[in-house]
Order: C-alpha cells, then sequence, then structure tokens
C-alpha cells in the first residue's frame, strides 16, 4: 500500500463523507479537478464584535437563532479578572437573572483567546461581561476594560 500512487477521487470522497456532503450516487458525473465535490463549509462564518466596553455588563444577543461557538478572542485591559458569560438565548441576557452555559476568566492585562470547536447552542448566542464569576452577578465592568471582543460563530 505505501507504494501506491495518491487518489484524489477516493480523498475527496473521504473529506467530503467527513463533511456530511456525499453526493447522490450519479449526480454530476464523475469527480476530477474539472468537476470536484461541492463541500459545504462547516466553519465559523460570522462575528459578532465589542470593539471597546461600556461601563455596563454589555448584554448582547450575537445569534438570534440556534448556532455554534467556535472562538472567542480579545485583550482584557483591566487590572482584574472579567467573566465572560454565554447564555443559550435568542435575545441579549438578562445579565444576574439568567443562567450562563459557559463562563470564560479573562486574565487582566493580557490578550486571550479561546478556541471552543463549535459549542452547540440551541437556541441563540448571547452574551454579557461581569466582574463577578457568580452566575448571579451584576457587576458591571469599566469603559474600555474589554478590547476588541470577537465572538466567532455560525
Amino acid at each position: 500500500m505505501a507504494n501506491e500512487p495518491f487518489n484524489e477521487t477516493a480523498y475527496r470522497y473521504f473529506a467530503a463523507g467527513l463533511a456530511g456532503t456525499l453526493p447522490a450516487a450519479g449526480v454530476g458525473g464523475a469527480v476530477s479537478t474539472s468537476n470536484p465535490l461541492p463541500i459545504t463549509p462547516v466553519g465559523p462564518t460570522t462575528a459578532s464584535r465589542i470593539p471597546s466596553s461600556a461601563a455596563t455588563v454589555n448584554a448582547t444577543s450575537a445569534k438570534g437563532t440556534a448556532g455554534n461557538l467556535f472562538q472567542v478572542n480579545g485583550y482584557n485591559s483591566s487590572a482584574t479578572v472579567t467573566y465572560l458569560k454565554f447564555y443559550n438565548k435568542a435575545t441579549a441576557p438578562t445579565v444576574g437573572t439568567d443562567t450562563p452555559v459557559l463562563t470564560l476568566a479573562l486574565p487582566p492585562t493580557a490578550a486571550f483567546t479561546y478556541d471552543l470547536l463549535g459549542f452547540v447552542f440551541a437556541t441563540g448566542i448571547a452574551y454579557g461581561l461581569t466582574t463577578d464569576a457568580a452566575d448571579a452577578g451584576t457587576t458591571a465592568v469599566a469603559a474600555g476594560a474589554i478590547l476588541g471582543l470577537n465572538v466567532v460563530y455560525r
């Protein structure tokens, strides 16, 4: 097997199977470089952004329908840990009343990147920022505490 030539057609079918997009038998003719398999992108397509946090809990609805969370990145300019709380909601959360499904601790005076590999939200993707770790915490962040926040989802 080690000396067999590369089989592009088999590779494309393997890759398409991983992406869940195998074509129906006989559809579109033979697979070739001029007729490749249609592969639907499965990665992130949109970002919800907060360029600079307001002096509030920054309650935000990123997506009003089910979705997947792929990455969160930005910079915490504050000297204290800030907590980014995610909610499975189609609307902006009521921080302190709604229960988060995911809480990320953003380290003080540091850049952060969290790869979440498509974390599933069945209803919607919403989030807020507080300086309290507890689910019921409502202490607002300072203006400009979080910079360049990107919540990347599909």
